[in-house]
């Protein structure tokens, strides 16, 4: 069992699916290290992965006048990029990486 594998079936969302389906799910998956301050999903940027957070922290953000908000912290196994994923429409906010991330990404 691959790193992805057990990651994998440790998420709730996840958790339903079969061993095999778990190994096809991570053969076309990727991980990616992210640095705090980096963008891993971008307001109005369309998506085409979800986003499945491993370790380190995440914030969801959104503009409000000439600031922006943090509507939302992430910690591992939480999924980004579902909403935009599903509906086809561009991200509604920004996902900021709050502490050096590593991130599984699902294309």
């Amino acid at each position: 069992m691959s790193r992805l594998d057990e990651f994998f079936s440790s998420v709730p969302v996840l958790a339903s699916l079969k061993p095999e389906q778990m190994a096809v799910l991570a053969a076309r998956s990727t991980e990616c290290l992210y640095r705090a301050g980096d963008l891993v999903l971008r307001a109005g940027e369309h998506n085409r992965s979800l986003y499945l957070l491993q370790s380190g922290s995440l914030a969801v953000q959104v503009p409000r006048g000439m600031s922006t908000e943090t509507v939302a912290h992430l910690h591992p196994g939480t999924p980004s990029g579902e909403l935009s994923l599903i509906t086809g429409r561009a991200c509604s906010a920004d996902v900021r990486v709050v502490a050096d991330a590593t991130v599984a990404v699902i294309s």
